[in-house]
Order: C-alpha cells, then structure tokens, then sequence
C-alpha cells in the first residue's frame, strides 16, 4: 500500500482505538483513586483527544491525504507548529472550506495557504494574537463573517467584496451562490490587506 492508501485505511484503527482509551480511562478511574489517576486520566485524555483530531484529519483529507501530510509537516518544522494544533487547524478549516463547495484538494490548498497567513499574523501580532485565534477569524470570514479580522488589523468589507468580484469579471448575484468562490475572494482581499507574504505553498 502507498502511503496515502494506508493513511486513509488507518480511520476505522482510530475509531477502534480511541473506543479502547475510552473504556481503559473508565475503569481506571473505577479503581484507582488520587493523584495518580489524575495524571494517568490526563494523559489518557489528551491521547484520546488528538486520536479523535487524527480521525478528522484523514477523513476530511480523504483523497490528498499524502499531500495533507506534507502540509502538516511543514507547518510543523518550517512554521514550528505543534502537531495536534497543525491538524485542528488543517482539518477544521478544510471541512469549512469544503461546507462551502471546495473539493478536498481545493480547500486543503486554501486551508494551508490560512494557516501559513495566521502564523505570520500571530508573529507580527503587537496585541498577543495567536495562530490559533487568527485562524479562527480567517476561517469563519470565508462564510462572509469579517468582522471578527478586525482584531487581526484587516477590514474586509461588502463593498471589496463586490467589486473585487466585478474586477474578476464575476456577477454579484452569482455570490450568492457561489459560495466558494466568495470565500476564495475573501481570502485573496484578506491577504492583501493584511500586508503579509507567503512562502510558496507547500503543494502546488
């Protein structure tokens, strides 16, 4: 099997995992009592929580999963990323994007091009923004609400919205519709008015 194919067949293992920590960390809390099953329960939980954040990510990326890997990687050692933030970030902006009409490809694209955005946003932040908290607004702008970039230094309005529509040669009626190619010109005018560049993407 390639590496994509063993990616994608891993899901069901994932549910069936994460069944097991569940049924482990209740009977342990069953029997053990203290400080002891803190820590352990803990440790459990945060094993339990990135397993059910992996089974996400492959089922949100099922087609380009080796190249969501990729993406991840470099989030994580070109933009030092933690892993399990890397793939909340990936897999919850792409079921947004894909909500929206973007195929698995076209929104793993978008999602990494935000998560690179948010990560130069956070770094140049003088209010403590996170990467996390710039990719959240970022995401949500992409169904029309913008007024949460304001926090980020970017304003987006309706009136962008038309007429970088119009410059592109696209009717405003069909926005209405066409809500992934909406976001796409959020996106686009978010960037550009946030002054920010980005690195080449890691997929083309």
């Amino acid at each position: 099997k390639d590496k994509t194919t063993e990616l994608e067949s891993s899901s069901k293992g994932l549910a069936g995992a994460v069944g097991g920590l569940k049924t482990a960390y209740a009977a342990l809390a069953g029997i053990v009592s203290g400080v002891v099953v803190v820590a352990l329960g803990k440790a459990l939980q945060k094993g339990i929580e990135f397993l059910d954040l992996q089974g996400d990510f492959i089922n949100q990326f099922k087609g380009v999963s080796n190249e969501a890997l990729k993406v991840r990687d470099n989030l994580v050692g070109a933009f030092g990323l933690p892993l399990a933030e890397a793939t909340k970030l990936l897999a919850t902006t792409g079921k947004f994007a894909q909500n929206l009409g973007f195929t698995a490809g076209e929104s793993l694209k978008l999602a990494d091009n935000i998560a690179r955005l948010s990560v130069n946003l956070a770094d140049s932040s003088t209010s403590g923004v996170t990467a996390s908290q710039a990719s959240e607004a970022l995401t949500r702008a992409l169904g029309g609400q913008t007024r949460g970039l304001i926090e980020l230094g970017i304003q987006v309005t309706d009136t962008d919205i038309k007429q970088e529509a119009l410059a592109r040669g696209i009717s405003i009626a069909s926005l209405e519709t066409d809500k992934a190619t909406k976001a796409q010109i959020i996106f686009d005018l978010a960037l550009r008015k946030s002054g920010q560049g980005l690195e080449a993407a890691t997929i083309a």
